[in-house]
């Protein structure tokens, strides 16, 4: 709206401008006309005056007559000579009036203007003068102006309303239209489109506007579904973690507490046989050895269904597991510098790729947690001989030597209480050692630790350290 206006007032006001310089040139020029009409008829009578009678009475009478039909505004004198209207001549109006040519000379008497026409009578009488009033003029003048103004408004007031109305359709009601729509792109409503009938430019920004919304809107559908891959593949993760977890502690409860069911069911066994078979106490230890063995069988099946197993073994080509693994790891590790060198892209190794995956996914993660803000984490693939080495750098505190020996046992964490569970780097060893590996902790090149998973090559021959 505020842009219409101005297109108004601009268009408005050029108007005015032209509006009034041709009014103005137009009513100098009928004000010049009509004085050069006056000026004319001045001279003509003054010039037939100049060949008639020189007697005072005849020109008296003249001047009566023309005074009465013109009604005072034509005057007449035969004077000796030009006195005070002479003075008003130029030099040279004089030297003509001198050689006998009719000159004039306008004045203004009493706040009104005059046109004299002088001429030296025939008869050397004098100077025949003849004034004719300019107020015809000078009304015409008012009339024009005050003509020319009513019309200049009258034609300003049309013109304003016109633009304003065809600049309001034209141009602010879609100027308001695409604001709105890009309003609407702001929000996020990227399905609004805007309407862009037409061929001029505010039909081709419109045009522009819909392509972004509909390019915004592609990008958004990709994004959302990438986030919505990662959020899947991340709760596998986390999903084959809790199993290895429960793997773990199921191990652990196996190992823990199947020793001790063992030597009850066969101290259990001992008092049966002893006591008698007829005996009470036979009876009772025979329940407590028959509850032992339950107990060891529940233990096992625990142990059986939670352990995890290995899916099918593959040729993997592990610069592009380890690359793939990365990229979904990138969103939680934006406030340090992850960068992957591949020294071999053909370095491949058998193994289970949803496992290894889990491996360097455990490994980053890990570096990242323990790299500050700014940091680096830096994860190396390269061919070792008859193994292909995975080393994840960072730039953390490092491991200390005394925690190194102990780092991969289930449920120990150097990390602070309720920040972990210390079965991360226990499950990495496990996969490891699956696939026929090793991994070791060391300090690393830059300033915190380094971890290396060495596997076996599945084509030592083909990728060579270089």
């Amino acid at each position: 709206m505020k842009l219409t206006l101005r297109l108004t007032l601009t268009i408005t006001l050029l108007l005015a401008v032209v509006l009034s310089a041709l009014g103005i040139l137009s009513v100098q020029r009928e004000a010049g006309i009509l004085a050069s009409d006056v000026e004319r008829d001045a001279k003509l009578i003054a010039l037939s005056l100049a060949h008639t009678s020189a007697d005072p009475a005849s020109l008296a009478a003249v001047d009566r007559f023309l005074r009465d039909d013109q009604q005072g505004e034509l005057r007449v004198w035969l004077r000796p000579q030009a006195t005070d209207v002479g003075e008003a001549l130029s030099p040279e109006a004089r030297a003509r009036l001198a050689a006998g040519e009719v000159v004039s000379v306008e004045r203004t008497v009493a706040g009104q203007a005059w046109v004299h026409a002088l001429v030296h009578h025939t008869r050397g009488a004098g100077v025949v003068e003849v004034a004719e009033s300019l107020e015809l003029r000078d009304a015409f003048v008012r009339r024009a102006m005050w003509s020319s103004g009513l019309t200049l408004l009258l034609a300003l007031a049309i013109s304003g309303v016109v633009t304003l109305n065809l600049g309001r359709r034209l141009v602010g009601q879609r100027i308001d239209e695409l604001v709105a729509h890009a309003a609407e792109l702001g929000q996020g409503n990227l399905t609004h489109r805007a309407n862009v009938a037409g061929e001029d430019e505010l039909s081709a920004l419109g045009h522009a506007l819909n392509q972004l919304g509909a390019e915004l809107a592609a990008n958004r559908a990709k994004l959302q579904a990438a986030a919505d891959a990662q959020l899947r593949s991340q709760r596998e993760a986390e999903h084959a973690d809790r199993l290895r977890m429960v793997g773990q502690l199921a191990a652990g409860v196996a190992h823990e507490v199947g020793t001790p069911l063992a030597i009850i069911a066969g101290r259990a066994q001992l008092v049966e046989r002893r006591a008698g078979a007829e005996s009470p106490m036979a009876r009772h230890a025979g329940i407590i050895r028959a509850q032992a063995d339950q107990i060891t069988e529940l233990v096992g099946r625990l142990l059986e269904h939670a352990r995890p197993s290995l899916g099918d073994r593959v040729e993997v080509e592990l610069g592009r597991l380890v690359a793939e693994a990365i990229k979904l790891l990138r969103p939680m590790a934006q406030r340090v510098r992850v960068v992957l060198e591949v020294a071999c892209t053909a370095a491949v190794v058998r193994a289970d790729p949803a496992a290894l995956q889990q491996v360097v996914r455990n490994l980053v993660m890990n570096a990242v947690q323990a790299t500050p803000a700014g940091g680096r984490v830096r994860i190396t693939v390269a061919p070792a001989g008859a193994v292909v080495a995975l080393t994840v750098d960072d730039t953390g505190p490092g491991v200390p030597p005394d925690s190194r020996e102990r780092l991969f046992e289930p449920f120990f964490t150097s990390k602070a209480p309720g920040e972990g569970t210390g079965l991360g780097l226990s499950i990495v060893a496990g996969i490891v050692e699956d696939h026929a590996g090793r991994i070791e902790v060391g300090d690393s090149a830059l300033g915190g630790a380094r971890f290396t998973v060495l596997l076996p090559a599945a084509n030592p021959e083909e990728c060579h350290e270089s």
